[in-house]
């Protein structure tokens, strides 16, 4: 079997962390802003943002960024 590369390591121990974050017992904008994070440094990105449906409004909102600075945000 192959050694994973450190990449690779820390790549399973974000997805690993987002799990177990989910399945526990943690609010959803935490487990938004732990998603938008290890979006980042898996994919090795600058930033990520995560919009959700407003079913009443009918748009996406913004709920979670990780990476951006204030003036993308808005």
């Amino acid at each position: 079997m192959a050694k994973k590369t450190k990449k690779q390591i820390e790549r399973d121990e974000q997805i690993y962390q987002l799990s177990t974050l989910a399945a526990g017992k943690s609010s959803l904008q935490e487990v938004l802003d732990k998603l938008a994070e290890a979006a980042v440094k898996i994919t090795n990105v600058k930033a990520c943002s995560i919009r959700l449906l407003d079913e009443e409004a009918g748009d996406l909102k913004m709920r979670s960024t990780y990476g951006l600075s204030e003036q993308y945000r808005n």
